[in-house]
């Protein structure tokens, strides 16, 4: 290394503590994308009332994903590795994107609607477009659980202390 570049290394229990915040919630995250909004929308009397809790229960998971992203993001340097920053950023920007501006737009339709979503007619401008933004909150979702699974390997492999030898 340059003389004055030396890298520095985070104790394992930092770096465990980061991989730990990441899998915490992408499991959090698979879980609720693959078990229970599909059950709130199979058991609950109603489609609406299914949305509406997934409503309430999605801004939690995305500005929990972007503590997540911010906590590693700012322990990014002091681990010395690019893959968990690139990571960490992708991440952060798919939850950030998905819970301000996606979800945000997403309420929005839903306010100028005059009924239940599933009263509209399939060619309504306002259904269409829930359609399309719902989709991409599913899409930056998935974009958001690939970079946290990255941001996971990348920070178990990220040198420390006690092996930066192998690393080299």
């Amino acid at each position: 290394m340059a003389e004055g570049h030396e890298r520095s290394y985070a104790p394992a229990w930092a770096r465990d503590a980061g991989a730990l915040a990441l899998a915490a919630w992408f499991g959090g995250a698979l879980f609720f994308s693959t078990t229970v909004a599909p059950t709130l929308f199979a058991v609950l009397p109603s489609r609406e009332l299914a949305g509406a809790v997934v409503g309430r229960v999605l801004p939690v998971l995305n500005w929990s994903g972007l503590a997540v992203a911010l906590a590693l993001l700012a322990s990014a340097k002091w681990t010395g590795t690019r893959r968990t920053q690139t990571a960490a950023l992708a991440l952060l920007a798919a939850a950030n994107l998905c819970g301000l501006l996606i979800g945000a737009r997403i309420q929005a339709i839903r306010r100028a609607m005059s009924g239940p979503i599933d009263a509209l007619a399939a060619t309504d401008p306002l259904r269409q477009a829930f359609g399309s933004w719902h989709m991409l909150s599913v899409a930056t979702l998935g974009i958001g659980l690939i970079a946290a699974a990255i941001a996971f390997f990348a920070a178990r492999r990220a040198p420390t202390a006690h092996n930066r030898d192998r690393f080299f």
